[in-house]
């Protein structure tokens, strides 16, 4: 065995020497030695958030470079100094990158935490070594501005002035600012397309815009006012994306109201590493040199009065200074500064005193204080001292430096002045709301309630009379409110008056015991009137009955004798212009002159109808603010709407013009009355009868007046105007063209006006016709022409036939119309045949019309169901002859019966009139051709009574119907009329069969007829 192997070595020997000769230091049996890794650092030191490029070179044993696709990896320790990346990385936390030509590149990128970082890169087996080389850099990272510089922008710090006016973004504005952004490859340095993050914070200091897109429209160009809409540059954001083109950006940066340093972040993700990288523009946003000086001061005070020391009212008032810069914001103080003086500078003498606290905090009292502005100004209080009268305070600001406390050197200054009073009554005025002011008034038993329904408070058992809130408000001598608990007394009188309403005095409504020459004797109990009729006229006043006098001007006296106005109760009638009071007049001399009084209206008699609640006390509701205020109740039966009423409110105050023997003012009354009516609940509704009417002929037209409760109003003349008439002329009762009526509505609320027409031609014809349509208008007294408180009615010309209706408008249960049938001169039409047709649910026609008789007459009978519950139902019938023309048409309007019954379920609990809770019914009827009414009727919920219903009066037609069923019912019966229909929804079946439908939750049932 041993002689082969001597062979093999002889044989193989020279061989493995000449294999081994190429190192000279090479075993015969060793592996290749490795090869060398080179790294080279552009830097050896970054800081935060840049890069570094790593250039590796890797050479065989023998010099010549590694084979081109070798792959090389790196990794970064610790891994939150940085990341590595070469090409064709994945984003991971290491990275490789393949040789080409014996070099590798890879890049770098540091974290924002700073450190000693250790790249260790890899070389894979090759070239016959069998282990891995790896190869050691380090690289330190350093606090930096936290900007990489592949995202450059440019400038990288803006200042801004704070945008206060709300200037939007134009190009030149001083609120703007231009930045350019750069955007490279980490690996590459070359230029970058796509898009980049931009992010402002906070975003109420700034915000950023865009170049506008082209290829979006600006919507927003358009719009009334023009918006932003669509247009890029214009739109301000806190945060979005901006294009990069050729690795260029531009940002509009705008400042916004807030001042201080704000961010705007850039984020970008590198295509060539997928690594993010950030910079940050620094924007301070700052208040520009002198903005923040006074340019405007304004003074203001708190609301209510101010009274003397130890009086029972307010003793201090807020007066607050308002100082704003040149953007018309407030202009703060400076910390420590004060910036505003207040003074007070007349009159001389006043006790009053200013309290305030200055910048430092240390408060302040005297005639002059120094504070400071904060967000909602500078604020001081007056003090009251024991004198009456103005105080007049000048605050001032230092329009040079902002500072009074080192003296002032260009003043600004405002006054006001707070008016100082002791808050006893000096003057009443009689007030009344305008809205919600009537209450219908009504018996309610143990446990009964009230509702509100459109505004009306009803209560469960009306009692025929009404409530009206009446006011009175009471001032001081310096104008101020009189102090809360003043005593106000009230009192009416409403009788004697005119049965007819016909008016004795002008402007004293109906009463008859009344004038416009009365003579109080100032300071004594003695009345007299050249006018005066006290014995004879209504039945005489006497003892007990109340005279009121009307001394201001407001109420028709002569200037100078407002102190005159009284209510006082007369103890004995001398004669008919001769009486006496209980009281004494007041002196009519508050100005210390005494007041010859001029002749003065007055007004004598008793409370016969209504009655008013008496005394109040002002400011008794406890509200916040002084007012000075007295409310009561005015009470009165709703069968004497319309009529007369005379209110006063009377209180005392001092007489500073004469005073006791010890110096202190005497008392005197202070009276205000006014002269009104018993009022209706509003809105009133007008109707006439017949209407339209025949014109060139004189006949009676019926007015009538109901309130919304379609209650009578009875004691009301109504305004009357003629309109379009051309060359024509009309009379009502006997006056031209417009005014009253001659007479009063009566117990009924109606009234006949006599009205004459003459020469009326057609309209929009020859011969002196008009352009328009002619017509009679009336009005209700207080309201105009085209509400619900106004008829307007046609006046038909002559040549044609006319028909009549009476009346044309009648109440939802409908009623009997009598038909007129009459040629243009006035002459009845007998044996002409009429016919009717109604619209509206539930109306229809029971009987007639029929054939005129020999008076051109014939009748009808409307039978409908208008009066539902929460709305009430409207509809009409019309009337014709048989060629169709002429036409008249009575309309009908049903009342809302939660108005008088609002406890009934369907007003409380669900139903026709809505309102509560339960679960919703939903009925939906559709008629074809062939059926003109059709009736659905619920049944089975013991809250709706009488049983609703939801009903269609007309063929082709769809009516849908809800009702809100109370949860304690599960159940509802549906009857139909007719029974020839068909069922659907939750409902089946024909309609002639009733149904029983279960109730849990919203539910539909349907009824279609043919």
């Amino acid at each position: 065995m041993k002689t082969p192997i001597r062979f093999l070595a002889m044989l193989f020997g020279p061989l493995l020497l000449v294999a081994g000769g190429e190192r000279a230091h090479a075993s015969a049996f060793g592996p290749p030695s490795a090869d060398t890794v080179k790294i080279d650092l552009s830097a050896n030191s970054i800081t935060t958030n840049t890069t570094a490029t790593l250039t590796v070179t890797v050479t065989r044993r023998n010099g010549a470079p590694e084979t081109d696709g070798t792959v090389l990896s790196a990794t970064v320790s610790p891994p939150t100094l940085g990341s590595i990346a070469g090409s064709g990385a994945s984003g991971a936390a290491s990275g490789s990158s393949a040789l080409s030509g014996g070099v590798a590149t890879f890049v770098f990128v540091a974290n924002n935490t700073p450190g000693n970082a250790t790249i260790t890169v890899s070389l894979p087996p090759a070239n016959g070594h069998p282990n891995t080389v790896t190869t050691k850099v380090a690289i330190a990272v350093t606090h930096g501005d936290g900007n990489n510089p592949n995202l450059k922008a440019t400038p990288s710090t803006v200042t801004l002035p704070q945008n206060l006016v709300g200037a939007g973004p134009y190009f030149g504005s001083p609120y703007m600012a231009e930045v350019q952004v750069e955007w490279r490859g980490l690996i590459t340095g070359q230029l970058l397309n796509g898009k980049i993050n931009v992010a402002a914070s906070p975003v109420g200091s700034i915000a950023f815009s865009m170049l506008d897109d082209p290829t979006t429209p600006w919507v927003g160009q358009t719009k009334t006012p023009p918006t932003a809409e669509g247009n890029e540059f214009l739109t301000e954001l806190g945060s979005g994306t901006v294009n990069v083109t050729a690795g260029i950006g531009t940002i509009f940066v705008h400042a916004g109201a807030n001042t201080g340093p704000a961010t705007l972040t850039l984020t970008a993700v590198d295509p060539e590493t997928n690594r993010t990288i950030s910079s940050q523009i620094a924007v301070n946003v700052i208040t520009p040199p002198g903005a923040n000086l006074p340019t405007t001061l304004t003074l203001s005070q708190g609301a209510g009065g101010v009274y003397i020391k130890d009086s029972n009212g307010p003793q201090s008032k807020l007066v607050t200074a308002t100082v704003n810069n040149i953007y018309g914001t407030p202009a703060i103080a400076a910390s420590g500064v004060d910036n505003v003086q207040f003074d007070i500078v007349g009159p001389s003498g006043t006790d009053a005193q200013l309290f305030g606290i200055s910048a430092g905090g240390f408060p302040q009292i005297g005639a002059s204080v120094k504070t400071a502005t904060g967000a909602g100004g500078a604020n001081v209080y007056l003090l009251a001292g024991n004198t009456q009268g103005p105080v007049q305070i000048r605050a001032t600001v230092d329009a040079y430096d902002g500072d009074v406390g080192n003296g002032v050197t260009i003043p600004l200054t405002a006054t006001t002045t707070v008016v100082v009073s002791d808050g006893r009554l000096y003057s009443l005025t009689i007030t009344s709301p305008m809205v919600n002011a009537i209450a219908v008034n009504g018996i309610t038993p143990s446990g009964g309630s009230s509702s509100t329904v459109n505004g009306v408070t009803l209560p469960l058992q009306p009692d025929a009379t009404y409530s009206l809130t009446v006011s009175a408000i009471g001032t001081d001598r310096q104008g101020n409110p009189v102090l809360p608990g003043t005593e106000i007394r009230f009192g009416l009188i409403d009788g004697p008056q005119d049965p007819g309403f016909n008016a004795s005095c002008n402007g004293l409504g109906a009463f008859q015991i009344c004038g416009a020459q009365g003579n109080p004797q100032p300071g004594a109990v003695y009345f007299s009137a050249p006018d005066g009729r006290f014995k004879t006229t209504g039945g005489g006043g006497g003892p007990g009955d109340t005279l009121i006098v009307f001394g201001k001007q407001a109420h028709g006296a002569p200037a100078g004798n407002d102190d005159l106005e009284s209510a006082l109760p007369i103890t004995g009638v001398a004669s008919d212009t001769q009486l006496f009071t209980l009281f004494p007049f007041n002196r009519n001399d508050t100005t210390g002159t005494s007041m010859l009084p001029g002749p003065l209206p007055y007004v004598i008699g008793r409370a016969t109808i209504g009655n008013i609640n008496s005394p109040a006390a002002t400011d008794s509701s406890g509200a916040a603010t002084v007012t000075g205020t007295a409310t009561t109740k005015l009470n009165y039966p709703v069968s004497k709407l319309g009529r007369s009423v005379a209110i006063w409110a009377q209180g005392t105050g001092p007489d500073t013009a004469n005073r006791d023997a010890n110096g202190n003012p005497t008392t005197r009354l202070v009276t205000d009355a006014i002269v009104t009516v018993y009022p209706a609940v509003a809105d009133l509704s007008v109707s006439a009868s017949p209407n339209p009417i025949t014109g060139n002929i004189t006949l009676p037209v019926t007015v009538c007046v109901v309130d919304a409760l379609r209650v009578p109003i009875p004691g009301m003349r109504f305004n009357f105007s003629f309109s379009d008439l051309g060359a024509g002329s009309g009379t009502v009762d006997g006056i031209d063209t417009a005014g009253w009526t001659q007479n009063a509505t009566d117990a009924s609320g109606c009234v006949a006006a006599m009205v004459t027409t003459q020469g009326i031609a057609g309209s929009g014809g020859s011969g002196g016709g008009s352009s328009g349509k002619p017509t009679l208008t009336f009005v209700a007294a207080g309201y105009s022409a085209g509400s619900s408180a106004s008829v307007a009615i046609p006046i038909t010309a002559g040549g044609n036939l006319v028909l009549l209706a009476s009346p044309t408008a009648l109440g939802g249960a409908g009623g009997n119309v009598s038909l007129t049938l009459l040629s243009s001169n006035g002459k009845p039409v007998p044996g002409a045949q009429l016919t009717g047709s109604c619209t509206g649910d539930t109306v229809s026609l029971s009987s007639g019309p029929g054939t005129t008789d020999s008076n051109g007459r014939t009748s009808a009978s409307i039978s409908a169901s208008l009066d539902t519950y929460g709305t009430a139902g409207s509809g009409s019938c019309t009337f014709a002859t048989a060629s169709g023309s002429p036409t008249v048409t009575v309309n009908l309007k049903g009342v809302n019966l939660c108005l008088t019954d609002p406890t009934n379920a369907a007003c409380t609990s669900g139903g026709t009139g809505g309102g509560g809770s339960g679960n919703v019914l939903t009925i939906t009827l559709t008629t074809g051709a062939g059926t003109n009414t059709a009736q659905v009727t619920v049944s089975g919920v013991p809250q709706f009574s009488p049983a609703p219903t939801c009903s269609v009066s007309s063929a082709s037609a769809t009516k849908t119907c809800t009702f809100t069923i109370p949860t304690s019912v599960t159940s509802v019966g549906l009857s139909s009329n007719p029974g020839t229909g068909t069922w659907g929804g939750a409902c089946s079946g024909s309609t002639g069969t009733p149904q029983t439908v279960a109730i849990a939750g919203a539910t539909t049932c349907t009824a279609t007829y043919p």
